[in-house]
């Protein structure tokens, strides 16, 4: 994983949804991170699963 290394030695972490992927490319590009991968379920039942 990547992140902006901060002083205090935190990471930070970019996660996006499925409703602009373009947007939150564009969003990780100009803060100079990667989006942290994530795998979504969706379940007949309607419920969602993400990890």
């Amino acid at each position: 994983m990547s992140g902006v290394k901060r002083p205090n030695d935190k990471h930070l972490m970019l996660f996006s949804g499925r409703a602009y992927p373009d947007l939150a490319d564009e969003v990780a590009d100009l803060m100079g991170v990667s989006l942290v991968p994530t795998r979504t379920v969706v379940y007949a039942n309607s419920e969602t699963y993400v990890r």
